[in-house]
């Protein structure tokens, strides 16, 4: 489907929402749905209008999601919602965060870290530690390196001018995995372990089951905004949360993505 700008009619303080057919036809809408929204089109009013919309159903006490990938947009659309009186505080059965947050209290929190009984800690800026592998060596940021194999990855080594060769870049790749391996031992994780243990999850026969029976008792709805920031992992997640059983609207707008490195 695709989202263009509705109209309002202002009665006193309050706004009459007036959906174009479009906006209307999602805001109906109880099943999965691919929606493209164009800047302007209204997409944060239609979530609130169908959050409205689902809790109409005052017999169903299961919760929604509403997912981001950037802390304005998610700050944006609890604002609206709290001003609509639709989100109480705390927001509980709701949820309402970025993709990161959710992923890791619902996926990876709870389980911990295989291989480790240290509870696990998000360290967003783990990339920026330096690794060197002697003395004297140029400390060079982790993030260059691959994170399964630890050669350096050929963008970041343009941008540092950083391209060792035979056996010292055996050495900056030795010394990068076992940074990394240290990290995940103390269950020092960033976004991108944290994404990877979800979808690991996710791909588990033996707890996938579980866990998407689980999300699906407790949420009756996802919502994912700013979705043209997915990357492929991203992408397998939230089919897995479709396939679980949970209606799931993606919304995004392919034009205007402002991760393109993420693939």
């Amino acid at each position: 489907a695709r989202l263009h700008q509705g109209r309002h009619r202002r009665v006193g303080r309050m706004s009459d929402f007036q959906p174009t057919e479009e906006q209307a036809v999602i805001i109906g809408h109880d099943a999965s749905a691919f929606i493209s929204a164009c800047p302007g089109a209204g997409k944060t009013k239609v979530m609130v209008e169908r959050a409205r919309h689902l809790l109409k159903d005052r017999n169903n006490d299961r919760g929604i999601a509403f997912l981001s990938f950037t802390n304005t947009a998610v700050s944006e659309l609890e604002t609206r919602l709290r001003a609509e009186h639709l989100l109480r505080s705390p927001a509980f059965p709701h949820f309402i965060g970025t993709f990161d947050s959710f992923l890791w209290q619902f996926l990876v929190a709870p389980f911990g870290v295989d291989g480790t009984d240290k509870s696990p800690r998000l360290i967003p800026d783990k990339d920026s530690r330096n690794v060197t592998p002697f003395a004297n060596a140029r400390a060079i940021p982790l993030r260059v390196f691959d994170r399964t194999t630890g050669a350096v990855i050929e963008r970041y080594g343009r941008e540092l001018r950083f391209n060792p060769q035979g056996r010292q870049a055996r050495t900056y790749a030795t010394a990068a995995m076992r940074s990394r391996r240290a990290a995940i031992e103390r269950g020092e994780l960033d976004f991108d372990d944290a994404r990877a243990i979800a979808l690991s999850r996710c791909n588990d026969t033996a707890i996938s089951a579980r866990l998407g029976s689980a999300l699906a008792a407790r949420f009756r709805e996802v919502i994912v905004d700013e979705a043209q920031d997915c990357n492929p992992a991203d992408l397998d997640i939230i089919k897995w949360l479709r396939d679980a059983g949970i209606p799931t609207k993606v919304i995004c707008d392919p034009h205007q993505s402002i991760y393109e490195f993420r693939g």
